[in-house]
């Protein structure tokens, strides 16, 4: 598999971070960045920072999910 550049990450809509405690991370990003929510769930939340989306994933789905 062929590695990417940076020049191929123009295009980049969303990025996913894995988090262990969703509530403290939302409130960061709401605070410190002053994005707002776009999409919510009891497991994630979506904020727009110009053309990229952020999506906070809490980690224990990604356990569930992987059955570990």
């Amino acid at each position: 598999m062929k590695a990417g550049t940076i020049s191929e990450m123009k295009n980049l809509e969303c990025i996913t971070l894995f988090v262990e405690d969703l509530a403290a991370s939302k409130k960061f990003y709401l605070e410190i960045f002053d994005l707002k929510i776009v999409y919510k769930e009891p497991v994630s939340a979506v904020f727009k920072l110009e053309n990229v989306m952020i999506n906070l994933l809490k980690i224990t789905w990604l356990t569930l999910v992987a059955g570990r």
